[in-house]
C-alpha cells in the first residue's frame, strides 16, 4: 500500500522465499504485475487516515482468507485458500512495518 494524492495505491507482489526477521520487507519478489495498481481515490479515501486504511485492507484480507462468511465468501475464500494454501500472505504499507495475515 502507498499513498497518493487524493487516496491511496494497491498492489500486489509473490516471492518463493519469506524472511520472518525482516519486519519491513520480508522477500524479494519474484511476481509482480508491472504498472498495475488499484488506485483508491475519491472523498472517502481523501479523507482517510492511512491507519484505517490499513486496518480496513487487513480485514478486508482476513475476511477473504477466511470461508466462515456467506455463501459468496465461503464460496471465494475456499478457492483462495486452495490457491494460497500454506503460502505466508502479508500487508503492509511501503515504508512501514508488514502485518502477517495468514
Amino acid at each position: 500500500m502507498f499513498e497518493t494524492d487524493g487516496g491511496y495505491g494497491v498492489y500486489l507482489c509473490g516471492s518463493d522465499e519469506y524472511d520472518e526477521e525482516d519486519s519491513d520487507w520480508a522477500c524479494e519478489p519474484a511476481y509482480e504485475i508491472p504498472d498495475d495498481y488499484l488506485m483508491l481515490t475519491g472523498d472517502v479515501f481523501e479523507s482517510m487516515d492511512w491507519e484505517t486504511f490499513q486496518n480496513d485492507i487487513v480485514e478486508a484480507l482476513k475476511e477473504i482468507l477466511t470461508s466462515d462468511g456467506g455463501i459468496i465468501n465461503r464460496f471465494i475464500g475456499t478457492r483462495i485458500n486452495r490457491f494460497i494454501g500454506k503460502r505466508i500472505v502479508t500487508t503492509g504499507f511501503d515504508d512501514g512495518d508488514l502485518i502477517r495475515i495468514k
